[in-house]
Formats: structure tokens, sequence, C-alpha cells
């Protein structure tokens, strides 16, 4: 599969970070009003129609975090719509014509266990402060949500969608706790993750004051061009990571699911090439089967 990005399997019930970034870092997705409602209003109807559950989102000038679980190994379908649709939208607002979105696949981590569900939240949810954008997270004029906040009604953005649309006029932006959190400290784990947050937030400003690093403020980010990028250096090519959790041996044990993963996948897709339709794909295959209609073996329970 030399010069194809490496596939990845799709297992129900799978937590996920999912996160995409902007073209030349730009801030396509600066916060403003119009770029809460299509994103959020398209996060609802994307949720709906797959069944993807929404556990936190926050949608930065150039970047989107989105945490969320696929109970019906959808995901892929989920974020293909959700991208798809909030580039079209915000493009035609703005007479655009070109890519949005960076050409790299959007990153999807998989959660293993209660602690990176915990951590990856904070860090979704912290990520306008970890940028320096503002002091405190709650502060983040964009769209920032996770299940501890009331679930919102939104109106279908005008200005892209035909008058005969089959989306609906409102729809409710609403997020839930993730399964593995489910009564953790009797709260759902919000006192937990209130907790880490305010620790997370004290840490990075405790450092910014050292540093004498400034945060960038509402007034400053009020005035940036969405067709502008970040003045900083950017890293090129770093590891992208499938699988997140401190625990060394479940992070090797789900490193070699993947490999063994990719290796069923390769030998599938060889037989397949040479005409063979009789093969059955590994669990957790998406494109083949959705696509093609492929056999795919069934995963074990648990």
């Amino acid at each position: 599969m030399e010069g194809m990005s490496l596939p990845r399997p799709a297992h129900a019930g799978t937590t996920y970070m999912i996160t995409r970034r902007c073209s030349e870092r730009r801030f396509f997705l600066q916060p403003t009003p119009l770029v809460s409602q299509v994103y959020g209003y398209l996060l609802a109807v994307a949720g709906a129609r797959t069944g993807v559950l929404l556990h936190a989102v926050c949608v930065q000038g150039n970047h989107t975090h989105v945490i969320a679980t696929d109970p019906d190994k959808r995901i892929p379908a989920f974020y293909e719509y959700l991208h798809g649709l909030v580039a079209r939208h915000l493009n035609a607002s703005r007479g655009r014509w070109e890519a949005m979105w960076a050409s790299e696949e959007t990153n999807r981590v998989r959660l293993e266990d209660v602690g990176a569900v915990i951590d990856e939240t904070v860090y979704t949810l912290c990520n306008p402060v970890s940028s320096h954008l503002v002091e405190r997270a709650s502060d983040w004029p964009g769209l920032r949500m996770w299940w501890a906040d009331e679930p919102v009604v939104i109106e279908r953005p005008e200005g892209f969608f035909s008058d005969d649309t089959s989306l609906p006029d409102e729809v409710t932006l609403r997020f839930v706790p993730p399964l593995a959190l489910a009564g953790l400290d009797g709260d759902d784990g919000v006192g937990r993750l209130r907790r880490a947050l305010d620790e997370r937030e004290d840490q990075i400003r405790r450092k910014a004051f050292v540093l004498k690093r400034s945060f960038l403020g509402l007034r400053a980010l009020a005035d940036q061009h969405w067709s502008e990028s970040p003045e900083s250096f950017a890293r090129r090519r770093g590891l992208r990571p499938r699988v997140a959790t401190k625990n060394k041996w479940r992070r090797i044990e789900a490193i070699q699911r993947d490999r063994a993963f990719v290796a069923a996948y390769a030998a599938c897709r060889e037989r397949w090439l040479a005409g063979d339709r009789d093969i059955e794909w590994p669990p957790g295959t998406y494109k083949m089967r959705v696509v093609h209609r492929a056999a795919c073996a069934q995963a074990p329970p648990g």
C-alpha cells in the first residue's frame, strides 16, 4: 500500500478524539456567530444521521477537536458529512472555491480507557487557553461545549441550503457523557473534569507568567481576518498517534492490534485486486464494507 494512508479499523462502541485542521493554518473557523452556527448545526445533524454520540467539541480559528463515540461503526461517515458541508457552507458565505481543510486526512485517535477519555476531553476544552488565546476557556467566544452544558437549539444557517432542503429548520445540539465515565464520582465525571480543567488552566497561566508570555485576548481575536494565519512556526511531519492511553501495556497491545489489522487488510487487498471476491476482510474494515459491499469478519465479543 505504498503511497496510501494506512487503513484504520472502525469498531462499534469506540470513543475517539477527532481533529481536523484548516488549509495553510488559516483562520477559516474564526470564532464568529456564523461559524458557531454552521458548525454547531451540522455537528448535530451529522450525529443524528450516523448515530454518533457527542461528548465535547472545541472549534478554534484553524482547527477543531471533537470527542465522540461511534456505536455503529460509522465514524468516517460522520466526519466526512460534517467536514464536507461545513467547508461548502463557509466557502459559499465568503465567495471562496478552494479547499478549506488541509490535505492531510482527518486525525482520529482511539481513546483506550477512562484516563484517555478524561485527558483528551480536558485537552479539547482547554485548547483556547493552551494556545494562549484567552486566559480562561469559559471566555472562548467560539463553539466550545461538553456534556455538562445544557443542550442548545440551533436554527438552520441561511445562505447555502436551498429552500426545499430536507434538513430540519432547527436542531438540538446535545452532548452526553461517555459510557466509560457513567457514574464516575456519582456525576458522570463532571466534577473530576471540572477539577482537571481548573488545574490545567492554572498550570498554563502560571507558566505564561513565568515566561512573560501574554494571551491574545478577545479584542485581538475579533480583529483577525479569516484569510490570515498564525505567524508562529508549525512543526511538520510529526507523529500522528492513533491511540491514546497512559497505560504502557494497553498502548502496546492497541498498537499491535492496529499492525495486525493493517497486515490482514493488505493481504485481502492484494487478493481483491487479483479478482478474488470471496475473501473476508478483517473486523473493523469500513470502506470495502460500505462502498463495495465486501464481506467482513465480525469482531470478537468484548
